[in-house]
């Protein structure tokens, strides 16, 4: 704070005092915000945000759980070679068929991690991990399945490939499609599925792969690298703005689904607590009877500071109820879900445009 600053919030703080106005200083408790599901770093999207330890906690015991409940779906570009290479993606896709591979991973070279779809018999399966996905939709919410990335100028837009993948300082070529080998992009709806009982079974934390090196790893090895995905043959795809540039990965959350949570019914009575407290502490919990509310439990002075020093890690538990004696407890509803949804990514734009100039008579519809 420079010495200017500090003369004038004296000067307004004397003000106020002079005009009969008291100040009081409140110690509000900090609020709590977490990311119990992060995203990886290169990953846009949605991101769950917790302002309640207790529901942090009720997302991660659903992916800790032995039933994975929560559903994460991702919207990526891949690059496409050859039109025959787009039947196969088609046939992904309409057949439904779980993809799944095996990979293995050394956490020195992080960029040299094999995926395979069997084990070789000669290797030792305890160290490989598993990975699965499903591809549910190809294509943009306007109808596009695919956008020709070449130079040709008589196929759509020829400098869709330059927005894509940009002229930086590393894109500085007019044909990035041709040099990487490209002649499409499309966009595709994943869903990554995630058994808990057997993926990372056996692998060390070290050997694990994050989701995002999980998508990239999987669809380089179908043929489809992701837009951005240097690593894989993807391209850099370079972004600018205040004089500032950044790589960015075509790859966003979309969706998020898990079970509605709920509160679990108090119990009618706390037999247990009262065997424990001696005879002044039931005298104390006979004379607050009356002030005892129908659908909570009254707990005695002593048993209170007790569950007070109890609860100290978890204090936002106490204001909702939740104590850790097992009073209430949120679970995860059976019949309903919460899913959060998110349609627009970064490409979406350009693919539009692209639909617009290189399809006219498709752009009334796409405006409708």
């Amino acid at each position: 704070m420079s010495a200017f600053s500090q003369v004038l919030r004296e000067r307004e703080k004397k003000s106020k005092e002079e005009q009969g106005i008291i100040l009081h200083h409140h110690h509000h408790k900090a609020a709590h915000v977490s990311l119990p599901l992060p995203l990886d770093t290169e990953t846009q999207g949605l991101v769950i945000i917790a302002t309640k330890r207790l529901f942090g906690s009720y997302l991660v015991n659903l992916v800790e759980g032995k039933h994975h409940a929560i559903t994460k779906k991702y919207k990526c570009l891949v690059c496409i070679k050859s039109p025959e290479a787009m039947l196969g993606l088609n046939d992904l896709q309409e057949s439904r068929r779980i993809v799944q591979h095996f990979y293995h991973h050394n956490p020195t070279h992080k960029h040299h991690t094999n995926f395979v779809t069997d084990i070789p018999k000669n290797h030792n399966a305890h160290e490989y991990g598993r990975c699965q996905l499903r591809i549910a939709h190809i294509g943009t919410n306007h109808g596009l399945y695919a956008a020709n990335v070449t130079s040709d100028t008589s196929i759509g837009d020829a400098h869709l490939a330059q927005r894509i993948w940009g002229l930086g300082v590393q894109n500085h070529s007019k044909t990035p499609a041709e040099d990487l080998g490209i002649s499409y992009v499309a966009q595709l709806e994943l869903e990554q599925i995630v058994d808990a009982e057997q993926l990372h079974l056996h692998l060390n934390t070290a050997s694990r792969l994050t989701p995002q090196q999980l998508i990239c790893g999987q669809m380089a090895a179908l043929g489809f690298p992701l837009v951005g995905d240097s690593v894989h043959g993807g391209g850099t795809s370079e972004v600018w703005g205040h004089r500032h540039g950044w790589n960015r990965l075509a790859l966003q959350c979309c969706e998020w689904s898990f079970p509605e949570p709920y509160w679990s019914e108090p119990v009618s009575s706390v037999a247990k607590s009262d065997e424990k407290v001696d005879a002044n502490s039931i005298e104390s919990a006979d004379s607050n009877e009356k002030e005892k509310d129908s659908d909570w439990n009254v707990v005695t002075k002593a048993k209170q500071k007790e569950l007070k020093k109890a609860t100290s890690k978890d204090s936002g538990s106490t204001a909702e109820g939740h104590h850790q004696n097992g009073t209430r407890q949120l679970l995860a509803s059976a019949a309903n879900r919460c899913a959060f949804r998110l349609n627009e990514a970064w490409w979406n734009p350009l693919l539009d445009e692209y639909h617009v100039e290189g399809f006219p008579e498709m752009a009334s519809e796409i405006h409708q």
